[in-house]
């Protein structure tokens, strides 16, 4: 995989593979894009793949990462607002929509407090099986 994304997708995701929570948004993600390829999800946790990237690990901790065609990387809220508007673009005026509303006056900071907030607290939100207990042999990074 490398920075323009892989496999022709649009984005390629980083997200938490140890969080039960994230690994069931990514999940999510997957079963939105109907196996079109428009999204990538990867484990932060994949040997190279934060390397890869030009992220260090503090950084994947902290927030889900999205990276586009032509590499430019948005995390956090952005990424995910990102990711909602991937999957919508097959829905006919639905794309537009998310940047319109992201446009309003004072709304991303209160969209990115929401979303940093979850992220502190994402191991006591209920999930899935987190993506390194279900692939072992494929996660580089082990919980404490």
């Amino acid at each position: 995989m490398n920075r323009q994304g892989a496999s022709g997708a649009e984005l390629v995701v980083l997200f938490d593979g140890l969080c039960g929570m994230c690994t069931r948004w990514a999940r999510t993600g997957e079963r939105l894009d109907g196996g079109r390829g428009r999204v990538r999800f990867v484990a932060n946790q994949v040997p190279g793949v934060v390397e890869e990237h030009g992220l260090t690990r503090a950084m994947v901790d902290h927030q889900i990462w999205a990276f586009d065609r032509a590499g430019r990387a948005t995390g956090g809220a952005q990424a995910v607002g990102a990711i909602a508007q991937v999957l919508a673009g097959s829905r006919q005026g639905c794309a537009g929509v998310l940047p319109r509303v992201l446009a309003w006056p004072g709304i991303v900071g209160v969209v990115d407090g929401v979303y940093q907030w979850v992220a502190r607290n994402r191991r006591h939100f209920p999930g899935a099986t987190p993506w390194c207990t279900a692939n072992p042999g494929g996660c580089g990074v082990h919980e404490a």
